[in-house]
């Protein structure tokens, strides 16, 4: 019985000793963004809409700590020139998931958004991979299913 006691309260010293607060996550999820170098502000290629063909875009990704903020810039030109035909932001914050291997072999790491956009808040599930200074994301699909491949013809470079 006393083994058993013993045991039970190494048991609850251990689970308690790893719970934390919710800063501590935030903390270790702020130094991994560091560490993987995305805090910054990221700026994409021109690249056609995958849902809306002859609309073509930019994005900026700004992440600092453990917030980020995406915007968009939508051209009817193919060289994203010209007059603006919609614009907008959403923000919020994002986490930084496992190292994974895309179907094609290559690592990339996953990430979930939790964003808002004119009031609705939605997650996204993607995947990412930084490489010095351009930074890819997963293709796009379904926000509810994270992506098993990189996009690489839409390139975010470090701004």
């Amino acid at each position: 019985m006393k083994y058993t006691r013993i045991l039970l309260i190494a048991l609850v010293t251990i689970l308690y000793s790893c719970g934390g607060d919710s800063d501590d996550g935030k903390t270790m999820n702020s130094n991994l963004a560091e560490s993987m170098g995305i805090n910054g502000t990221w700026l994409s290629n021109c690249y056609e809409s995958p849902y809306d063909p002859g609309l073509y875009i930019i994005d900026s990704f700004s992440f600092s700590g453990n917030s980020v903020t995406t915007t968009f810039w939508d051209y009817q030109d193919s060289s994203c020139s010209g007059s603006v035909s919609l614009t907008g932001s959403a923000s919020g914050s994002f986490v930084i998931g496992e190292e994974v291997t895309t179907d094609s072999g290559l690592k990339a790491t996953e990430i979930d958004f939790n964003m808002t956009y004119q009031g609705s808040q939605f997650t996204i599930l993607d995947i990412i991979q930084v490489s010095e200074n351009y930074f890819y994301l997963g293709v796009w699909g379904d926000s509810n299913i994270r992506p098993t491949e990189l996009k690489f013809d839409t390139v975010l470079t470090k701004q």
